[in-house]
């Protein structure tokens, strides 16, 4: 087992389950992949966040892997490592995620455009 099937309802950032302030999302449209369980989806980031990052599937069969508060672990070249995150909402072909841990000022600085 899994670190990632380890963590349950109660490890989950309690943003992924309430609805607060809206970051300020940075555009970076830059292929990523998710890891749900043993399987691993190819998927596109749209934008990203402190807080998480809005995704678009590349194969709509990848919806039937995916629920609200599902864990996946996103590795993206736009991150500096893979991001534990829980999904918090799914809509057609797109998804928003939220970070387990947020990224950091410095990681942030590095999307913006001219960095």
């Amino acid at each position: 087992m899994t670190a990632l099937s380890q963590l349950d309802s109660r490890d989950r950032p309690a943003a992924a389950t309430r609805r607060g302030a809206r970051a300020a999302r940075y555009p970076v449209d830059v292929p990523a992949r998710l890891r749900v369980g043993a399987h691993l989806l190819i998927v596109r980031t749209l934008d990203i966040s402190g807080g998480g990052a809005k995704l678009v599937l590349t194969d709509a069969a990848q919806c039937a892997l995916l629920r609200r508060g599902a864990l996946v672990l996103m590795n993206a070249d736009c991150l500096p490592a893979p991001r534990l995150a829980a999904v918090s909402w799914l809509r057609g072909d797109r998804i928003g995620l939220c970070f387990q841990e947020p990224l950091s000022a410095a990681e942030l600085a590095g999307l913006r455009p001219g960095n």
